[in-house]
């Protein structure tokens, strides 16, 4: 019989955001604030009452004035509310940026030599500058005062930070709310999930003006007044997961899949807007005989129409779209009007270099099926995906033997997985641009490390209600009964096994990288970005 050892089953409650819980008095004066005044108790159930969110999953911070709260790029998922002082948010806006996820490697890197040109010359308007590698930028600058919110938009897309925040007072105290109080104020308040919505619309807008390569070179006070002419919307669902893993489920193929995702723009439809894509991703499709054939999907910052309207400009053809968009999950477009791309944008580009460098490129037959492979299993999503060469591995296990030494005799990943030709993607965890793992944890234990972006869990944390594990679409995530260190299993007093998430981790705080792939003797394995597809399709030509 395996030895067991009693504990006590961890709870939603057990750790708190910060040292200790706020203070009864504190979380008071935290619910007088505007912010909070029109949030009901009575709205919240027994289990997870207001003030229990406020003590358990807040925490309050002091800072000097220049203190950073969060860096550009840093990944976080917590909202920020101003107690006393003020914070100021600067960042340099990627007007010259490229998506580093989408279309044909040789196409992208035309447009962003197409791009290098937009705005040479331009001088920014009310914004300090600076000359970095000869280019002039911007710093745009917001100061957020008292009682007033910062880090929806990032909070909401589980994204990098788009700007850095410091204090901006001598003494500035600042409410910090993870994402699971978070979370549970969106659904159970309707009042604060409406302010919430309004305000995530009105920076998402401003944030993707600001950082589009097309327009970003503008100044402020334009972008201010493009922006009231702009229109924001949301296709799909933050959580789509789950009605994705019902699709793959219920469906089968790639048409079938697509045809469940949100049409954002027909084929043939008339151009009223350039869409630019602020977040999340979207599938570009074109008709073929009855169906649609996927030509490639677009991410954060890129644009869709831009080809079509400078076309017409020109007289070239109807202002009409020659492909369709689907949002993959859920994609965040900022339509902007025809008549503005047509006064800031068609001036600024070189005229003969555009049309070709703007369409897709075709694909070979083999990058097609590839493609289709990608987008319908939706790991584009992955930056960190497990891709092994089935033809060069030998299921030898030296990856999986490597990974459990360096894990507590316990390997993080299944080297089985969905297979395309000779490629496997294995069921590792992929670290995802959009990690929707992380939506259902009630503790915040699942989360991205701040700087790196990894997704790992904290131990500590996990209370083993599997809804990581539940919400990955991937199958990435196992529970794990826990042991002692004696290897006792843990029960709780109902006899029931204590069990915990695990997936890699990619070798955290490990030399040298991931071991799986270092341990591969036949370079059978590697850790790719999936929305890379020409170094995955390299890799996968040059077998030895």
């Amino acid at each position: 019989m395996a030895r067991v050892q009693l504990v006590k089953r961890p709870r939603r409650w057990d750790e708190p955001f910060g040292r200790a819980r706020v203070p009864a008095t504190l979380v008071d004066s935290i619910l007088a604030r505007s912010v909070f005044r029109d949030v009901e108790e009575k709205d919240f159930p027994d289990d997870l009452a207001l003030r229990d969110i406020i003590a358990n999953d807040a925490r309050i911070l002091k800072l000097a004035r220049g203190e950073v709260v969060f860096a550009q790029g840093d990944f976080g998922t917590s909202l920020y509310l101003v107690l006393n002082g003020s914070a100021r948010r600067s960042s340099v806006p990627a007007s010259r940026r490229t998506s580093k996820r989408g279309l044909a490697e040789e196409q992208k890197s035309r447009f962003r030599r197409l791009l290098a040109t937009i705005g040479r010359g331009s001088k920014p308007n009310d914004s300090d500058a600076v000359c970095a590698n000869g280019v002039e930028l911007e710093f745009p600058k917001a100061q957020f005062r008292r009682n007033q919110i910062f880090g929806v938009v990032e909070a909401l897309t589980r994204s990098a930070r788009a700007a850095t925040v410091t204090a901006n007072a001598h003494e500035t105290i600042l409410l910090e709310i993870r994402w699971p109080g978070m979370r549970e104020l969106l659904h159970w308040s309707d009042n604060f999930r409406d302010r919430i919505e309004r305000l995530y619309r009105q920076r998402s807008l401003e944030i993707g003006l600001s950082e589009s390569p097309l327009l970003g070179h503008l100044g402020h006070d334009t972008l201010r007044t493009i922006a009231g002419d702009c229109a924001f919307e949301t296709h799909g669902s933050f959580d789509w997961t789950h009605r994705y893993q019902r699709e793959v489920v219920a469906e089968s193929g790639g048409a079938a899949i697509g045809a469940h995702e949100p049409v954002i723009l027909e084929q043939d439809h008339y151009l009223d807007d350039l869409l630019l894509i602020r977040s999340g991703f979207a599938r570009v499709t074109e008709k073929l005989d009855r169906g649609e054939r996927t030509l490639g999907y677009l991410g954060g910052g890129d644009t869709f129409g831009l080809t079509e309207i400078v076309e017409s400009s020109y007289g070239a053809r109807l202002q009409r779209s020659q492909r369709c968009l689907r949002a993959i999950g859920y994609a965040d477009v900022i339509r902007v009007p025809v008549n503005i791309v047509k006064k800031f944008v068609v001036p600024t580009l070189p005229l003969g270099t555009l049309p070709d460098s703007m369409l897709l490129a075709e694909q070979p037959a083999a990058d097609q099926s590839l493609l289709d492979f990608s987008v319908d299993n939706r790991f584009v999503n992955g930056t960190k995906a497990m891709a092994i060469d089935t033809t060069r591995c030998v299921n030898c296990d030296d990856c999986v033997r490597a990974c459990a030494s360096t894990h507590n005799n316990i390997p993080r990943f299944v080297r089985h997985g969905p297979i395309h030709d000779k490629l496997m993607v294995a069921h590792a965890c992929m670290h995802c641009a959009d990690p929707v793992c992380l939506a259902d944890c009630p503790t915040g234990a699942i989360h991205r490390d701040a700087t790196s972006g990894t997704v790992i869990i904290d131990e500590k944390n996990c209370i083993g209600c599997a809804s990581c594990a539940s919400a990955c679409p991937y199958d990435n995530i196992r529970m794990e009964e826990v042991r002692n260190p004696d290897g006792a299993f843990q029960i709780d007093e109902d006899g029931a096994h204590i069990l915990r998430a695990t997936k890699c981790d990619l070798c955290s705080g490990q030399s040298g990288g991931p071991a799986c792939q270092r341990a591969c003797p036949h370079d059978a394995l590697i850790r790719v970005d999936v929305g890379d597809l020409k170094t995955l399709s390299d890799w996968l030509d040059n077998a030895p």
